[in-house]
């Protein structure tokens, strides 16, 4: 393979290192802005070259660099900060929006309640799980990772045991850990669409004894499409605003208990009414993690979401504390709540996924909503459609990046908009 030094121009949306080589794009990761570096070119496609660097730079995860869940934990804070803000500041000047941000939230490690580990077995290896390696499928075994919650964490060791033991050779499965308020909540995904696997041994006192040892509390079995109960000792459940909601295998949720927090608070602190507020609607509200704290307040809220599972988790939970929640199944992306509807709240909160919500905002726009609180993952889809309200006289009056997505390229945004017709 080639070796050449370049110069670092700026790190790109992914964290890639930017240069230039033969007229083209050279992307070398683990690398920083304005650095000289030797690095050895490894593969050419159609947006340009891709290197490593000669001499990788150390971080304080032993798999740094190998696995390519993060990407940048050798950046300095002050350059790590600077690298989220720009994901959103390039968003917002792509549609030409002129705002700062108010402020930047940076979570901590050992924090993330989520996760979803690759796994495999081989012949040659035994049971391998981990993250693939950058821009592969080359999967690297881990032994610990900085980013997830010390509960999951320290039981990597028994699912590589665990899979050994019932795994065939030639099996790959996905490992979906969530830490839930009571236990983690486990989920064995099998690549093979097809697999019908019996996994009768979950009927072994061992392999019972050492999943409560664990506090792992659930294990589900299956494919995408289909979901088969194992274990269960009891029903997982998280907490918004001091309510427990029960949780689905699939069911989403923000990546942390700290996030929930922060993102809560900062919508809160942007809903701070000048006049009295009475009702709330919250588009894409999930299992109610802005809903709850909203109703607690003693706010009425309706939520709208089209999830099925969620829905019905809201409404136990309502049911069960007492609280005056209205639960409206919809497809927002198909069937957005119109301006007759919406003029109805005194303000909005929305949470889409990461496409955004381009139906459903423009709707927003065509109404008179005094506010409206944006949540969103994608700085991308968030400033398309903050361009939208603000086009139809909304004033973009708060802006905050939330990185609860430690060392990756993504980046969480809250925002607050105003209509003063």
């Amino acid at each position: 393979m080639e070796m050449l030094e370049t110069e670092i121009l700026q790190l790109d949306h992914r964290g890639f290192g930017v240069a230039t080589h033969k007229g083209k794009k050279l992307y070398v990761p683990f690398t920083h802005a304005q650095a000289k570096v030797k690095v050895q070119l490894v593969d050419q496609a159609k947006e340009g070259y891709y290197a490593l660097p000669e001499s990788l730079p150390k971080a304080a995860c032993p798999h740094f660099a190998t696995c390519g869940a993060c990407l940048l934990q050798h950046l300095s804070a002050e350059e790590y900060s600077k690298f989220k803000n720009n994901q959103l500041n390039d968003a917002l000047t792509k549609f030409d929006i002129n705002k700062e941000i108010d402020g930047t939230h940076i979570l901590p490690e050992h924090v993330r309640r989520r996760v979803r580990f690759k796994a495999q077995r081989t012949k040659k290896k035994g049971v391998q799980l981990g993250f693939y390696a950058v821009r592969s499928h080359k999967l690297v075994d881990i032994s610990s990772c900085l980013v997830i919650a010390p509960e999951l964490e320290k039981t990597i060791a028994f699912w590589k045991d665990f899979l050994e033991r019932y795994l065939l050779i030639g099996d790959r499965v996905d490992v979906q850990l969530t830490l839930c308020a009571n236990g983690i909540d486990a989920y064995i995904v099998f690549e093979d669409e097809n697999w019908q696997g019996s996994l009768g041994f979950l009927n072994e006192s061992e392999a019972q004894k050492q999943l409560k040892e664990l506090n792992i509390i659930r294990l589900n079995v299956g494919t995408e499409k289909q979901v088969w109960a194992r274990y269960q000792e009891k029903e997982p459940y998280v907490i918004f605003g001091g309510v427990e909601v029960l949780m689905s295998p699939k069911g989403f949720l923000q990546a942390s208990v700290q996030a929930d927090e922060v993102l809560t608070q900062l919508m809160l602190d942007i809903l701070k009414p000048d006049e009295p507020m009475h009702k709330v609607a919250d588009l894409f509200s999930g299992r109610g993690t802005f809903t709850l704290p909203l109703v607690k307040m003693g706010l009425k809220v309706d939520a709208y979401e089209c999830d099925d599972l969620a829905n019905k988790a809201l409404k136990e939970a309502a049911s069960r504390f007492g609280l005056d929640v209205v639960v409206k199944e919809q497809q927002l992306f198909k069937n957005p709540v119109k301006p007759d509807v919406l003029n109805q709240y005194d303000a909005v909160v929305i949470d889409p996924p990461r496409a955004g919500a381009d139906a459903q905002v423009k709707e927003i726009a065509k109404a008179h909503v005094g506010r409206v609180v944006y949540v969103s993952c994608n700085p991308q889809s968030f400033a398309r459609d903050a361009k939208t309200l603000i086009n139809a006289g909304y004033r973009l009056e708060h802006l905050y990046a939330v990185d609860q997505f430690m060392y990756s390229a993504h980046v969480e945004v809250v925002a607050g908009f105003i209509s003063d017709v």
